[in-house]
C-alpha cells in the first residue's frame, strides 16, 4: 500500500495458492478505516480477495470483479447514508 499509494479497499487480490489461504490472510490483515467526502467515516474495509486454485480463469476473474463491485457499492451506500 505504501509503495503504490493505493488504499486497501481499492485493491483486488487473486491467489492461486493451494497450500495456504492467502486470501483469508490478506483480507483479514489488510484493512483500514475509509473516510470519504468531508471526513465521513464509512467503516473499516480491506482488500477484496479471490481464490484461483487452478490459475486465473475467466469465471474467477469475473467473480473477483463482482466482489470488488459489491464492496465499492457498499462503501458508496454507507457514504450516501451518512450525508
Amino acid at each position: 500500500k505504501e509503495k503504490c499509494g493505493v488504499p486497501f479497499h481499492r485493491m483486488l487480490f487473486f491467489d492461486d495458492s493451494v497450500w495456504s489461504d492467502h486470501c483469508r490472510i490478506v483480507s483479514s490483515k489488510c484493512k483500514e478505516r475509509v473516510v470519504v467526502g468531508g471526513g465521513v467515516d464509512v467503516g473499516e474495509w480491506g482488500v477484496v480477495a479471490q481464490k484461483t486454485p487452478n490459475g486465473l480463469t475467466a469465471s474467477e476473474w469475473a467473480a473477483g470483479l463482482n466482489k470488488y463491485a459489491q464492496q465499492a457499492a457498499a462503501i458508496a451506500e454507507k457514504a450516501a447514508e451518512a450525508q
